[in-house]
């Protein structure tokens, strides 16, 4: 039986006569010659190339019958949240149809209507299934490994540069019933300045405004690859396709494949990726196993540990880093089954990361999440994975699937206890206003002398309003100026020659391009380590002067037997607000009734922030929130610029560190961070508005008159709305 070495190399391997040649180490020529005589390839050949491609000799003669297999997985782990889901829904429908059932017109009624309703909503954009994100440089095999798991070739994949989209692959249940027959879709969101909702495609309102082009896996091709006809075209247009199969793993998750960084001189790609893997929970990024982190790679791998909300929180069990998979692809090219020599090449690749992450980096965010990080962890977040190796890609596959069957029931509970603290809060709360609307009802002047009260107070929360608003802005103006100026005295501190030459002394960098690369990534993050620093210092004193000043303001309001309470009225203003700015340290200590206030009053970005009801911000950093994209583009222009320097001489080290300080300059990056830094002080101060909360006060006052004018008969028809209301909690 002849082996078709072409078909094998095209096919199967993806790879170009050149790279092949590469990979058996032999000249193009002899390549090419196996593959025009076939009968040329002895036994002993096969067996090489079986050992160097990680396939067995039986399977290269029955190379067209070796089907791959789908990764396997227990799906009825999702079983309790899509159980949650559905309950949750019904709820939902049945408080559309509640006012079937009351007599009453009250504003009153409504607020618990929509307060109960928003409870409900926001605890159904926490049912998801986790995206898992595949990141890294072009040509790592990300859409190899995806169409692996899913055992399906549905993404392109091949030698050259391919993905220029990101493409969704989700479970073919999801598809929206309007879909037909279509397997895929391109789409764009059609709100300007916000990344597209694949989830929303079940809404057909949603989905026909998003909609570019469906059809079948074919649109991939026309869109997603640099080859085809529409990339040029309509790239711009086009922000991502959704594909749809039947895959037992995407029963428990979404796939996203992203464009590869570092494909072209076509910065877009480098922003699409960056800007996708906002949308994921789980990260898994790839490096080639004969080349495993170097370079870029430690950029790219920090800007996903600076970015990723953590799966585990000191309480779930979950182990650090949980949702992080860093997996040495190919790594057949390195050795056909495991062995000592990858085992280094993963030790390495963690060594090489560790050794360049700023001082105290783990102790840090040790103390954001609750969670004990140490160095030596992050090895254990490294794998290997070769398509066609189960010895070399099981501890990967293990460890992820095992993830997703877990995930399922660690969500639930956090849902459910977070949805039990939120009714209950909100049963409570519903309590205690029946009450009130008894003691009205008995005792009418109650009511009236509530109102009146209420509306004496006006003049003075208007003023005081303005003047904490006023107070409020004049101190974030302070913060932002102060805080730019902090951080460039850090960077000066950190970014001249002395300081520089002081770093390769201390962390004995050489005068090589590996140890270059190294120096460089250690600079950057410690510029952005300082820059979070002195973030996290300004958030926490704004956290503590509002906590301070709106204690002052109830305190004097309800001393003076004040009706209106200052904190929540503030709180309230930030619900469904699409970014807290300094605000998320603030946002973080609210506790159980803060979140709950904004839980209720809007579906907003709690749960995208990652805090929960009870409160707690469970992101790590405010980096990426501040820099976005441009901390990783700076940090790649300057390294690749500055790695392959050659100097010579004893006074390398401050020749290089010269040049150093003169790429930065260069590239600006010393503005780019402030005014950046600038830009984040902006978005908060744009959440800090006094109309919104002097409209909450004419809310509170709308509803007292309401109940100063209602008699007996309506009070009770209000009641007994309020008490209908409780029969809809979920329990």
């Amino acid at each position: 039986m002849e082996f078709d070495l072409r078909h094998f190399r095209e096919e199967i391997l993806h790879q170009s006569q050149t790279e092949f040649a590469n990979l058996m180490e032999k000249s193009q020529n002899t390549i090419s010659r196996w593959e025009k005589e076939p009968k040329s390839i002895t036994l002993d050949i096969l067996d090489e190339i079986a050992r160097k491609t990680g396939y067995s000799v039986i399977d290269l003669l029955n190379i067209e019958n070796v089907v791959r297999k789908p990764w396997k997985c227990d799906s009825s782990k999702a079983k309790g949240l899509a159980d949650l889901k559905q309950e949750l829904l019904q709820y939902v429908a049945r408080l559309k149809n509640q006012n079937r059932n009351v007599k009453t017109q009250s504003l009153n009624y409504d607020n618990y209507l929509t307060k109960l309703r928003n409870i409900y909503r926001n605890t159904l954009n926490r049912i998801h299934k986790p995206t898992i994100a595949f990141l890294g440089n072009s040509d790592v095999g990300k859409s190899t490994l995806i169409n692996s798991i899913i055992g399906h070739d549905v993404l392109p994949a091949g030698w050259t540069p391919i993905t220029s989209l990101s493409i969704y692959v989700k479970h073919i249940e999801d598809k929206p019933t309007w879909l037909g027959d279509d397997s895929a879709i391109v789409v764009s969101s059609p709100i300007e300045g916000k990344p597209i909702k694949v989830d929303w495609l079940s809404d057909e309102k949603y989905y026909q405004e998003s909609r570019i082009e469906s059809g079948s896996n074919a649109i991939l091709e026309k869109y997603g690859s640099r080859e085809g006809k529409m990339y040029q075209d309509k790239y711009m247009d086009a922000e991502a396709a959704v594909v749809y199969v039947d895959a037992p793993i995407l029963k428990l998750c979404t796939l996203l494949d992203l464009p590869g960084f570092g494909t072209s001189d076509d910065v877009r790609d480098d922003l699409k990726a960056s800007e996708g893997k906002e949308n994921a929970d789980i990260y898994v990024y790839m490096s080639l196993a004969n080349a495993f982190m170097r370079g870029t790679d430690i950029t790219y791998l920090k800007d996903i540990l600076d970015r990723m909300i953590p799966f585990e929180n000191g309480k779930n069990g979950l182990e650090p880093l949980a949702n992080l998979f860093v997996v040495a692809s190919q790594a057949h090219v390195v050795s056909s089954e495991p062995s000592e020599e990858l085992n280094k090449i993963l030790l390495n690749g963690a060594d090489r990361m560790n050794r360049v992450l700023p001082e105290n980096y783990w102790e840090g965010r040790s103390i954001y999440t609750g969670v004990d990080y140490y160095q030596k962890m992050l090895v254990e977040r490294f794998f290997t994975f070769s398509r066609d190796s189960k010895a070399l890609s099981s501890e990967f596959m293990t460890a992820l699937i095992g993830l997703l069957e877990t995930w399922p029931t660690k969500l639930h509970e956090e849902i459910s206890d977070e949805l039990d603290q939120t009714t209950n809060i909100f049963n409570e709360e519903l309590e205690s206003e029946i009450i009130s609307l008894r003691s009205f009802r008995e005792n009418k002047e109650k009511a009236v002398e509530y109102y009146e009260e209420l509306k004496s107070e006006k003049q003075a929360v208007y003023k005081k309003s303005e003047e904490f608003v006023h107070n409020l802005e004049e101190k974030l103006n302070l913060y932002k100026r102060q805080s730019i100026v902090d951080f460039k005295e850090a960077y000066d501190k950190t970014m001249n020659e002395d300081s520089i030459v002081s770093i390769i002394d201390r962390k004995d960098f050489k005068n090589r391009k590996k140890d270059k690369e190294e120096l460089q990534n250690y600079l950057n993050n410690t510029l952005k380590q300082k820059l979070d620093n002195i973030c996290h210092q300004y958030a926490n004193e704004l956290s503590n002067y509002l906590n301070d000043q709106l204690e002052k303001l109830n305190v004097a309001s309800f001393n003076g037997r004040g009706n209106f309470d200052f904190k929540r009225a503030f709180v309230s203003t930030l619900a469904g607000l699409s970014t807290y700015g300094a605000l998320t340290a603030y946002v973080g200590t609210l506790g159980n009734l803060g979140g709950y206030i904004l839980v209720t009053k809007a579906v907003g970005v709690l749960s995208t922030l990652g805090i929960s009801v009870g409160g707690g911000a469970a992101a790590t950093t405010f980096v990426a929130a501040i820099g976005g994209p441009i901390t990783i583009i700076i940090g790649v222009a300057v390294l690749t610029g500055l790695a392959a320097a050659v100097l010579t001489g004893r006074n390398w080290k401050s020749k290089y560190a010269e040049r150093t300080v003169k790429a930065y300059k260069d590239s600006n990056v010393r503005d780019s961070y402030s005014d950046a830094l600038e830009n984040w002080w902006h978005e908060t101060e744009k959440a800090v508005d006094k109309d919104r909360m002097t409209a909450n006060y004419e809310a509170q006052l709308a509803e007292a008159k309401e109940k100063a004018n209602y008699n007996e008969e309506e009070c009770l028809d209000l009641e007994n709305a309020l008490t209908l209301l409780k029969g809809h909690l979920y329990n």
